[in-house]
């Protein structure tokens, strides 16, 4: 059997996730995985297992019915439901990275229950949920500050806000809190390595996307022992808890989310029952989960076709 594993190496959470899937297959169902499309390049992830990469049209030209295709969503304008004879698998981890999904392939996994409700409701289409993975080994609070004592910003992903959004978020902070500005950290694109000890000196990590699939940051955040404040983007509840492990506020409401930024960096007390709790949190999401919950769905899967 031979495994495609469609843009494994593009820089994102969500092919990333793929490219473990494929991962799994080679280790432990003896599978040829290929990697399709973008060879690796340095960035945010590394890539312990070797994959050969070869392009769409061999792909498309080789592929046959006993071969299987991992893709994520996003490519649903690609059309591989229809165009390959191989057996077909979706991780859907985002529901906003298509315009319509590809509903014709054989089989759909979720990366939360929120994104299944959502792909159900407006697809018909159910199926198993696994969360995706952080990686642990590198998102941990070492032996760094308790949050209380680390620099009082919260961290903010450049690659994961809306500009607009956040200029009008600044102004308000500073008209509740008497002319003071936003405390943050602006954080360009790392690899996790080194985002991981940029976490570790924030005392928050403030999340900004409006609608996630699942949020992988918000989780690193937390193994990095940061208290948790940011908008509820929907697959964050299949781990965040509002008022136990993060601060969340509704969409739009930007004087909520206000309040809750000034809660976690003035408030010692308040900001490290947030992290206490994301630190017992966090660590149920790690790799042995990810790889068990996949080996178990790909044995059924490949028994099934």
């Amino acid at each position: 059997m031979r495994v495609f594993v469609y843009q494994a190496f593009i820089q994102a959470g969500g092919t990333h996730m793929a490219y473990h899937i494929g991962c799994i297959l080679q280790r432990h169902f003896g599978a040829e995985v290929l990697a399709v499309g973008s060879p690796p390049e340095s960035g945010m992830f590394r890539y312990p297992v070797d994959m050969p990469v070869i392009d769409e049209e061999t792909m498309v030209g080789t592929a046959s019915a006993d071969d299987l295709l991992i893709c994520n969503p996003s490519f649903s304008d690609r059309m591989f439901g229809l165009r390959l004879p191989c057996r077909k698998l979706s991780y859907v981890q985002g529901v906003r990275t298509f315009r319509v999904l590809d509903v014709f392939f054989d089989r759909y996994v979720f990366v939360s229950k929120w994104a299944r409700r959502f792909v159900n409701q407006h697809y018909g289409i159910d199926g198993p949920v696994i969360p995706a993975f952080i990686d642990t080994d590198t998102f941990h609070p070492g032996d760094s500050q308790p949050a209380c004592r680390r620099r009082a910003v919260c961290a903010i992903l450049a690659r994961k806000h809306d500009p607009l959004v956040f200029e009008r978020l600044c102004r308000v902070y500073a008209r509740i809190h008497a002319g003071e500005p936003l405390p943050f950290e602006m954080v360009p694109v790392l690899p996790q390595a080194d985002l991981a000890r940029r976490l570790r000196e924030c005392r928050a990590y403030l999340s900004l996307d409006v609608m996630e699939g699942f949020g992988l940051p918000m989780l690193e955040a937390m193994a990095c022992g940061c208290a948790v404040v940011g908008w509820d983007s929907g697959g964050c509840s299949e781990y965040a808890r509002a008022g136990r492990n993060a601060l969340l506020a509704r969409y739009g409401d930007v004087e909520a989310l206000a309040h809750s930024i000034h809660a976690v960096v003035t408030n010692d007390t308040t900001a490290e029952r947030l992290a206490d709790s994301g630190l017992q949190t966090a660590p149920g999401f790690g790799w042995q989960r990810f790889c068990a919950a996949w080996e178990q769905e790909l044995s059924s899967f490949l028994r099934r076709t």
